[in-house]
């Protein structure tokens, strides 16, 4: 009985390194590719900034924001449906399934994402005019409106990646190649003398080559997408799953772009402007988290459709300490040096100094709870996470409306920050009730210190040291500090496999491509 009883821990905790180092892989592969991606776009974002000021930045931004909620719409949740479906078909052997689920995805999504498209571009006029009273806008949105289909296609082809678990063809395509090609056409055409036209046509010809890329890791992930194999067709089992993920995608959308919405109602092109650059500086602390996230989504569904619970809460705990550690010396840095930061997109836009902090903070909370989000959509309960999202949303606008109209853009920070943190709690209270696991223990704890120490190490910095470019050198070294008492605390067999397999396996993986699809046609 003792030898049988040691066997079955000894076989579980196998299962759990197994599945660590699963999600460390996946998590690193998109870390590093998001971490490649972020900094890129950011690149991006100060190069519009800078050329194009915060009035017709502003206009960039609420266009992207518009554009962005419609995408979310035309792919019908059909981007997390796929994730599920495909695994669990995958799963099964049952490559007919995997085949109807994909055609029936891919063709719904794009008929959906061109009728949105011709709407948009019809309507753009009425509400640039009668929406936002910017006449402006109406050009920004009709050049979107036509990169719609495209960018549709690049997210649902990546989604195939994500359920396949090869990571490095999802990371490549949207986090790498994407960002990569829109700032080299935007660059390119701000050499040429082209300005806001310029940056609209960059995104436009970069959807349309990550649709053709997309197109064709597709096929090399699943060759079977063109062979006459006979697809099998579950179409009401693939909508019953989506649309519920439809609402909760489009309110989570809404929650994330009502705030530039609003501002753009209630505001001016340059609110919008600022706010944006502080809203996708803040974003940057949460790179890991979504990450880790996204690779963690195909592996929940297995879990809990295999009744694995002790091994699903050891893996969520894992991931929600190390998107935590992670996350918080990027708070740090942004609060250390938030007016150094927002003056990289140009001086107008040091006025959102105290909008960075406010939405730094929402994001530090969004990490501090961990991938609640696919916990609760990746174990069937889309239902109530759509509930969530609802209910958030209609909150997010009445403070957006309170707000803004008497703080401004510091009012749209707040409305947004405070709608974050309770959606945020509301996920871990629902985990804890519905599914009987929670994220946290003592080893959470330990990155706090590490951030006490950073604080105090900061104190003590000159004033005088922190203008000009000297703060990046501060900043480095801050980073660096924290890396090592993060180290010095003490790491566990969990996080010495999550630190391998992000600085070594994952990084290797980029360049072998090869071997992980013959490793998973093997399987």
């Amino acid at each position: 009985m003792v030898n049988s009883g040691q066997n079955n821990v000894a076989l579980h905790d196998k299962s759990v390194e197994q599945l660590t180092k699963k999600t460390a892989k996946g998590g690193g592969i998109l870390f590093i590719g998001g971490v490649i991606g972020k900094g890129i776009n950011f690149l991006l974002q100060i190069l519009l900034g800078r050329v194009l000021g915060t009035a017709t930045y502003g206009l960039y931004a609420l266009g992207h924001t518009i554009i962005s909620i419609v995408q979310t719409i035309s792919v019908l949740g059909l981007h997390e449906a796929t994730v599920r479906f495909v695994a669990l078909y995958k799963g099964e052997g049952n490559k007919a399934r995997v085949k109807g689920t994909l055609i029936l995805s891919l063709t719904i999504s794009l008929i959906s994402s061109i009728f949105i498209s011709i709407l948009l571009f019809i309507l753009a006029k009425f509400i640039s005019v009668h929406a936002f009273n910017k006449p402006n806008l109406a050009g920004v949105l009709r050049i979107f409106s036509i990169s719609l289909p495209f960018y549709v296609l690049m997210i649902m082809t990546s989604s195939v990646a994500r359920a396949f678990h090869l990571m490095q063809y999802n990371t490549g395509l949207r986090n790498i190649f994407f960002p990569i090609a829109n700032i080299l056409f935007v660059g390119l055409a701000f050499l040429l003398g082209y300005r806001l036209n310029g940056a609209l046509i960059g995104f436009l010809i970069s959807g349309i080559l990550s649709t053709l890329l997309g197109l064709y890791f597709l096929w090399r992930i699943f060759p079977e997408i063109i062979s006459p194999l006979k697809p099998l067709y579950r179409s009401r089992q693939l909508i019953r799953f989506s649309l519920p993920i439809l609402f909760v995608s489009m309110a989570v959308s809404f929650l994330f772009g009502i705030d530039r919405l609003m501002l753009g109602w209630l505001g001016n092109s340059s609110d919008v402007g600022i706010y944006n650059a502080a809203v996708l500086t803040s974003m940057q602390i949460g790179i890991f988290i979504k990450a880790i996230g996204t690779s963690f989504s195909p592996i929940i569904s297995d879990l809990y459709n295999k009744k694995k619970k002790k091994q699903l809460n050891q893996i969520f705990k894992a991931t929600t300490r190390w998107g935590f550690i992670l996350s918080l010396p990027l708070f740090l840095i942004i609060l250390f040096f938030s007016t150094n930061i927002m003056e990289l997109f140009g001086s107008d836009f040091s006025n959102g100094r105290l909008v960075l902090i406010v939405l730094a903070t929402a994001n530090l909370i969004i990490s501090v709870r961990g991938p609640t989000a696919p916990m609760l959509t990746m174990s069937g309960k889309q239902d109530i996470e759509l509930l969530n999202t609802i209910g958030l949303m209609g909150i997010n606008i009445i403070l957006n409306f309170l707000l803004i109209k008497r703080y401004g853009i510091i009012g749209a920070a707040l409305a947004s920050g405070v709608s974050l943190s309770v959606l945020s709690i509301v996920r871990l209270l629902e985990i804890r009730i519905l599914l009987g696991i929670q994220p946290y223990d003592r080893r959470y704890f330990k990155s706090l210190l590490a951030g006490a120490i950073i604080i105090l190490i900061y104190i003590f910095i000159p004033e005088s040291s922190k203008s000009g470019f000297v703060w990046i050198a501060y900043a480095s070294f801050l980073l660096l500090i924290y890396a090592l008492l993060v180290y010095t605390l003490g790491l566990d067999k969990e996080d010495k496999l999550i630190i391998r397999y992000i600085l070594n396996i994952a990084i290797r993986s980029q360049f072998n491509h090869e071997k992980d699809t013959d490793e998973q046609k093997n399987k």
